[in-house]
């Protein structure tokens, strides 16, 4: 079995959760850093699957793909740039018959989500494009999205040592909960270059 990369510290040293009754076997899997246990009762909601013997942060795969898929589901926004160089800009958002995917490279308009494809002026440098999400693809690239542990990210990532450079956030907006908005400047969770990758395969090569 892969590897599990931890989505708080980058560590390989992750194990799973087995919720049952402990066995000597699995005591000795304790032990020997291959399992943690927590017992068998099962707490309400979506406990945690996998955990780092790290950072003891625990987590589980599959939230953020329930939250995407939910008819509660508002929008998914990232934005990175800088002062410098090239910005990327895209926006998920809901639509009765599934999402629509709004993209934007080097785009000037500060409100993106009001952004209509016959108000985008093309110039040098610039992109726009509008692409409908049936509910089958939707569910294809919220399932990829979700691999990446967004969802587990530190909300916040600076390194103080850089002026300028790269600033990035992300915003997820759900109806009922609090948002979730994950931002960085010149620093990365562990699993952000799978993040990356994912973009450039889906949406734009040229995101970086």
């Amino acid at each position: 079995m892969p590897k599990l990369k931890c989505p708080r510290c980058g560590s390989l040293k992750t194990v799973p959760i087995p919720y049952k009754e402990p066995s000597y076997g699995m005591h000795e899997a304790e032990r020997s850093e291959e399992a943690v246990l927590l017992g068998c009762l099962i707490e309400p909601g979506a406990p945690p699957t996998r955990a780092c013997l790290g950072c003891k942060h625990q987590f589980r795969s599959g939230r953020l793909a329930s939250l995407l898929q939910s008819d509660d589901f508002i929008h998914f926004e990232f934005s990175i740039g800088g002062y410098f160089g090239i910005s990327h800009r895209m926006l998920i958002q809901s639509e009765k018959s599934g999402c629509l995917l709004k993209y934007g490279r080097n785009t000037p308009y500060p409100v993106f989500d009001e952004l209509k494809k016959e108000d985008f002026e093309e110039s040098p440098g610039t992109a726009y494009f509008e692409k409908p999400l049936s509910k089958s693809e939707w569910l294809r690239l919220a399932q990829k999205l979700d691999r990446c542990e967004i969802i587990e990210w530190k909300r916040k990532f600076y390194d103080k040592n850089i002026i300028d450079g790269t600033q990035w956030s992300i915003e997820i907006k759900i109806k009922g909960i609090r948002k979730i908005a994950i931002c960085g400047s010149n620093a990365y969770p562990p699993t952000w270059n799978n993040f990356m990758n994912l973009l450039r395969r889906e949406v734009d090569p040229s995101i970086s």
